[in-house]
């Protein structure tokens, strides 16, 4: 006979706040089956039933860093249950215990003073930027791009951006893009930092709408 567990009802409330779909879940495995690096450490099903529960304990914040986010498990839920947002929430709470990998930190203090999670320069960027000098113009667009910050160091996606620009144009349209900020924040988000996620895209809304010149 199993260890009784005694339910963490006030997380358990706050919990189902953030993650609504939480209490769908009627643990049929698929989760756990899918996913492609569930092992004897990590299981998402189990995670989650705790998370039903309430009892979420220091030992899932140590694991849950080992999660890539690549949507499987909730792709495959047979009942939709928001399992990225569980985990996005669970490393929120490792972040307030301070349980978190050194190099989560490091990630984050690049974004932080350089806009980007790869260390890219403020040079590089200038470089990349050159390539599409001739090609956009910032007066009163039709439509900006916003070039994402994997695009400064991948010669493929700078291809793709520009057969873009090509093709609006040719559809008669005024092709803008952002030129500022190259982070879109999304890897704050994961990592569950809600605070400096908040912090930074509200910065990088008010930098967009202050860089491109509408009429």
């Amino acid at each position: 006979m199993g260890m009784p567990v005694t339910v963490n009802f006030g997380l358990r409330e706050e919990l189902l706040k953030v993650v609504p779909t939480l209490s769908l879940c009627y643990q049929c495995g698929t989760c756990s089956t899918y996913c492609p690096i569930t092992d004897e450490s990590y299981n998402i099903r189990l995670i989650v039933k705790k998370a039903q529960l309430g009892v979420v304990d220091p030992k899932d914040f140590k694991v849950i860093w080992d999660c890539v986010t690549c949507g499987t498990c909730q792709a495959l839920c047979p009942n939709n249950v928001e399992i990225v947002n569980l985990v996005e929430v669970i490393r929120t709470m490792a972040m307030k215990s301070k349980i978190f990998p050194t190099k989560i930190n490091e990630i984050l203090w690049k974004i932080y003073e350089n806009q980007n999670p790869w260390g890219y320069t403020v040079t590089d960027k200038k470089r990349f930027l050159a390539q599409f000098s001739g090609l956009i113009n910032n007066e009163n667009p039709d439509v900006v791009i916003y070039p994402c910050c994997l695009s400064v160091g991948d010669p493929r996606l700078q291809r793709h951006i520009k057969a873009l620009i090509r093709v609006l144009t040719k559809a008669g349209l005024k092709v803008g893009m952002y030129t500022g900020l190259s982070c879109c924040g999304d890897i704050i988000l994961h990592t569950g930092n809600r605070a400096f996620y908040e912090e930074y895209t509200t910065k990088l809304r008010d930098s967009i709408m202050n860089s491109i010149k509408l009429q």
